[in-house]
């Protein structure tokens, strides 16, 4: 990889900071360390909710509006399609115009999207807004977690927050099924919509503006010479520590994170339109109907199920930050890859069972969430991007990820659940292989 191994435990190893500078004072949590916990955790609580809707909603909406099997396949990819292109552009944009300005721009967005979406009159409307609403997630969804990144007082508190704000998809990712259970029919798709994810905008909106007033740019960085050992560094900062500014061998650390990336959300996307598919397939066996039998939408007490297994992923992410430490990296993820492969062979071989549809799909993601935390850990660790590459290589990274969203969501819409379980199975096998084929030196 070009790089000696000396080189990759300095760069690489995720080694937790101290809690102490080196003149012995404590590292104390600032103000705005906590204003920045509270952000990023209130902005991936929003995120969830948005991601989470189509598996909840889509079914619903596309019995109400009448639309084709094809007309609904297009409605759930439409989100993950314009999440990731965006996600792609917006770490660019964030450089040029500010993180902050960024983030901004998503959640004002997110609002107009979602109002749009609550009064669409006809299919092409609801589409347009599930695209608007893809958007504005992508433009967040990475740039968020650089803001925090940039802006905290001292690296063990970005690995807090990382994992905070990644809590947060999970509490968005139960809350929308839960709240669906107790409001949908009461209250109807279109004021649901707006009570589920409106109010969840505004905090946000408001800690930017009154608390955060100054933005974050990489590119106010003053750049120094490079070392012996071809590292970029940065002015030492005030605890008289020095940061890379650049690593070697860029654009191989991101080829390696963009295939996990591609993996792990693949695996991880199955709760979202996957688990309510194969619901729906089991529930047109139990009534004998067709597979476009309104009766057989994925809602009720199923709504329970959705939660139960999107909840594993929190599991799996507050699981991470202590497994990583006992056990290597190599027998880690080879582990949880076969545990993957596990799940996806019983749920191609006993897909008709209810309990297997619920235990398997909950086995992968908590294998997703605790490789996703991982994968976070990475993505803004400035040790493996560098500070300037930090933001394009988490975006690229991120959008790749959806774009492995789309390739399943379109399998399942448009082909079958089964091919979307076969997929899944092909790729748990290419992790398992190439995980085992990296040398010592190779990984993070």
């Amino acid at each position: 990889m070009g790089e000696s191994s000396d080189e990759q435990s300095d760069l690489l190893q995720k080694t937790d900071d101290t809690w102490t500078r080196k003149d012995g004072t404590r590292k104390d949590w600032t103000r705005k360390d906590w204003i920045l916990l509270f952000l990023g955790l209130l902005i991936n609580v929003g995120d969830g909710i948005e991601i989470y809707l189509p598996g909840v909603l889509t079914q619903y909406v596309a019995c109400e509006i009448g639309v084709n099997d094809w007309q609904e396949g297009i409605l759930g990819c439409i989100l993950y399609l314009t999440m990731g292109i965006t996600t792609f552009a917006a770490a660019p944009l964030s450089t040029r115009f500010g993180r902050r300005e960024t983030i901004l721009l998503s959640l004002y967005g997110s609002i107009v999207s979602t109002i749009v979406c609550s009064v669409a009159g006809n299919y092409l409307t609801l589409l347009l807004s599930r695209a608007l609403i893809g958007f504005t997630v992508g433009l967040n969804i990475s740039v968020t977690y650089v803001f925090q990144a940039e802006k905290a007082s001292s690296k063990k508190i970005v690995n807090t927050l990382i994992l905070v704000s990644s809590l947060g998809y999970s509490v968005g990712s139960i809350w929308i099924p839960v709240i669906a259970y107790f409001s949908l029919d009461l209250l109807g798709w279109r004021t649901f919509l707006l009570i589920a994810s409106l109010p969840i905008f505004i905090p946000p909106i408001l800690i930017l503006h009154i608390f955060l007033k100054d933005s974050s740019n990489l590119e106010t960085i003053t750049q120094a010479e490079p070392t012996e050992s071809g590292e970029v560094e940065a002015e030492p900062t005030e605890d008289g520590e020095v940061e890379a500014v650049e690593v070697p061998n860029f654009k191989m650390r991101l080829f390696k994170l963009c295939f996990f990336a591609i993996i792990n959300s693949y695996q991880g996307w199955g709760t979202i339109l996957l688990l309510p598919s194969l619901i729906r397939l089991f529930n047109v066996k139990e009534v004998g109907g067709e597979g476009t039998n309104c009766e057989t939408v994925t809602q009720g007490n199923q709504f329970f199920l959705l939660a139960f297994v999107a909840g594993a992923a929190g599991l799996g992410r507050i699981a991470s930050p202590i497994i990583r430490k006992k056990i290597r990296f190599r027998i880690l993820y080879t582990s949880l890859a076969v545990l993957i492969l596990a799940s996806y062979t019983m749920l191609l071989l006993i897909e008709e069972n209810l309990i297997v549809i619920v235990v398997t799909t909950f086995l992968g993601k908590l294998v997703y969430g605790m490789i996703s935390m991982e994968k976070n850990y990475i993505s803004y660790d400035v040790r493996y991007f560098g500070k300037n590459g930090m933001a394009i290589g988490s975006g690229l990274m991120q959008g790749a990820g959806s774009m492995a969203a789309v390739a399943g969501t379109a399998l399942v819409s448009f082909a079958s659940p089964q091919i979307a379980i076969i997929a899944g199975l092909v790729l748990s096998v290419v992790q398992i292989l190439v995980v085992n084929s990296m040398e010592e030196q190779d990984q993070w």
